[in-house]
């Protein structure tokens, strides 16, 4: 197909380098890309280039998952993108442990427009206490969710919603 093999296996102690519609190998390009370095449509390897799906210790893609991710909806330990979750994440919408968003943070240590977490900087803030919401707080911080995140896919709203009641529980 487009001159490639459907499937091709590049494996050995040296650079090898898999080129096809499902590739794996050292380094490997295509459709589906397995291996060590790899570039696809969807790409898992250690160091991750995915057009679509991208997952690896080192990963950027459109959605990119990894230790450090960065795509347009990014999750990892270190994550940085449109929507991004992890252990210190940056976007315009965040949710994680140290967190820094132009729109909506949420999380531990937090700083944007709209922060809610333990550690607050932001225009609007709601400090999350270590013991959690009371009812009325968490119906006050879901209505400053769902203002601030007006323009936002609807999965956007529920998933900062989905990161406040995880710091409840």
């Amino acid at each position: 197909l487009f001159g490639l093999p459907l499937v091709h296996i590049n494996i050995g102690r040296r650079n090898h380098w898999a080129r096809g519609i499902i590739a794996i190998g050292n380094i490997s390009t295509g459709f589906v890309a397995l291996g060590g370095i790899t570039a696809g449509l969807l790409s898992l390897g250690a160091v991750s280039f995915g057009l679509l799906l991208a997952l690896g210790a080192v990963s950027l893609g459109a959605v990119s998952i990894g230790g450090v991710a960065l795509g347009l909806l990014a999750w990892g330990g270190i994550a940085l993108g449109w929507l991004a979750v992890g252990g210190v994440a940056c976007g315009v919408y965040a949710a994680g442990g140290i967190v820094a968003a132009s729109r909506v943070a949420v999380g531990g240590t937090v700083s944007a427009p709209l922060a809610i977490g333990l550690v607050v900087d932001g225009a609007k803030t709601i400090l999350v206490p270590l013991e959690g919401l009371s009812d009325q707080a968490l119906a006050e911080a879901h209505a400053a969710i769902t203002e601030a995140c007006t323009n936002a896919p609807f999965f956007v709203t529920r998933l900062l919603k989905f990161f406040i009641w995880a710091e409840m529980h």
